[in-house]
């Protein structure tokens, strides 16, 4: 944790940039970078060293092998979180390199000056600002080690502890000491670090001395450690997290996020482009086949709900999921008629049923609560929504379109059979099929999404995918 990080020295500086960094000053030099466009080169450097930081802190080669389910899912969002970070990095430095074109007086720099100057930018950015990004890495990765080993061996106490001595900040050293069960929703948002360079560490602690919040407070005042009408100090909302439990390495409220939507979608979308593959252990080895007849590029991430090899068939016969062979058949003949949309989306459905079948998803709780919920919240407007559908579907001839309003309307049918359409109400009426049928609609809204869904239930979308989310921790 952060008290190794006493020990250790951090000279960084991101290595093998200088030939991305040239070419893309050619770019921007000759007009030919785009507003929003990100060097996919710099990026993968920049996202590559960053990760091994975390890794090295977190103390596990996270790029081997035979990671359990669990790992690959934590690893798979802390890889994600880093590269998008990088993307928006890379992004924030070449517009400001942007600026540097013109020399003062209306024209425009020569290029030997201008690259001069971008590689005065690209020292603060990969030089100063790393200092302090991987410092936050490499404290991050110590941070969700200490809390994922916490869970294995079953701590239920946890202490903030300081590093104790006088370069402890103030408003750190008002935490020091304080001791909460695991499930306290304090550590939600206090996990460490709390601040860039942050020391603070936590550690076991013991049942007695677990105390309300307002009395810890009471007793910080009394012992000086606060004023006499001083709280807690508030953290940043930059270190507001824990990262062992959402693998989110740096927030989403760093500056470098601070763009346009417009712009945002178009660097995450470049983001996505280069992300490197899952190393999930259950990819059909057929699969690249599929992709590559059908020209779509599936999210491995839906593999990681599966608790075994699924063997994947392409034939004739309809798209389904036959559990007593554990085999997932798509009818590539039918799909080529049909969509992009609806080949991609097809996957996450049947591989949706696979995880269901091998981890009983359709048991859990969080499952018919939020079927109950969506019930209550709209079961009055499920006729009006129904003819909406019923009209988007004979107004387009876009199959996208159609297939994303067959979805919504075989949801809702697996919600209230007197409406909607997809499947008929015998299939719903065999025990556990609502169930099996909502879930997977929730795995397409999960890892494709759903733009008819979202508009006509908008609340119900994201609650199935909030519940796709909370199946992580049920895999077996």
């Amino acid at each position: 944790m952060c008290r190794h990080l006493q020990r250790m020295t951090l000279n960084v500086k991101t290595e093998g940039l200088e030939p991305e960094l040239k070419r893309v000053a050619k770019l921007i030099y000759e007009g030919n970078l785009e507003q929003g466009q990100i060097d996919p080169g710099m990026v993968k450097k920049i996202a590559k060293q960053l990760f091994k930081t975390f890794s090295d802190g977190y103390g596990k080669d996270f790029d081997r092998e035979g990671l359990s389910a669990e790992e690959r899912t934590f690893v798979e969002q802390v890889k994600k979180n880093i590269y998008t970070f990088s993307g928006f990095k890379n992004h924030a430095e070449l517009k400001e390199a942007n600026g540097l074109l013109l020399d003062g007086k209306g024209g425009y720099k020569d290029f030997n000056s201008f690259f001069q100057d971008i590689k005065q930018i690209d020292e603060t950015y990969n030089e100063l600002y790393a200092q302090a990004e991987h410092g936050n890495a490499i404290a991050s990765g110590q941070s969700a080690a200490t809390w994922h080993s916490y869970q294995r061996n079953g701590i239920s106490v946890i202490t903030f502890i300081t590093a104790g001595d006088n370069r402890v900040r103030s408003e750190h050293a008002a935490y020091d000491g304080l001791t909460l069960n695991i499930n306290d929703p304090f550590w939600d948002t206090h996990m460490t670090p709390l601040g860039w360079g942050c020391r603070c560490d936590t550690q076991p602690g013991d049942e007695e001395d677990v105390i309300p919040i307002d009395d810890f407070v009471d007793r910080q005042r009394q012992s000086g450690v606060l004023g006499k009408n001083e709280n807690l100090p508030s953290i940043p909302r930059l270190f507001q997290t824990n990262v062992g439990k959402t693998g989110d390495v740096f927030s989403k409220d760093h500056p470098y996020f601070d763009v346009d939507k417009k712009t945002a979608a178009i660097i995450n979308k470049q983001v996505a482009d280069i992300l490197p593959e899952s190393k999930s252990n259950f990819i059909p080895a057929n699969l690249s086949e599929y992709e590559s007849k059908m020209d779509v590029k599936i999210d491995k991430g839906v593999f990681d709900y599966l608790s075994k090899d699924t063997e994947l068939s392409l034939k004739r016969g309809g798209s389904h999921y036959a559990p007593h062979l554990n085999k997932v058949n798509l009818d590539i003949s039918k799909l080529k008629t049909q969509s992009k949309y609806s080949s991609e989306a097809v996957v996450y459905h049947e591989f949706g049923h696979a995880a269901d079948e091998q981890n009983g998803f359709t048991k859990l709780p969080v499952v018919n609560n939020t079927m109950k919920s969506a019930i209550k919240k709209y079961s009055v407007e499920f006729g009006k929504i129904s003819e909406d559908l019923m009209r988007r579907h004979h107004s387009t001839s876009d199959m996208g379109v159609r297939a994303q309003v067959t979805k919504v309307a075989d949801t809702i049918m697996s919600l209230n059979t007197n409406y909607g359409w997809g499947h008929t109400k015998t299939y719903f009426r065999r025990p556990g099929n609502k169930q099996a049928e909502f879930i997977a609609h929730a795995f397409e809204n999960k890892f494709i999404g759903n733009e008819v869904f979202k508009q006509v239930m908008p609340d119900l979308f994201d609650e199935m995918v909030s519940m796709v989310d909370s199946f992580k921790n049920h895999v077996l």
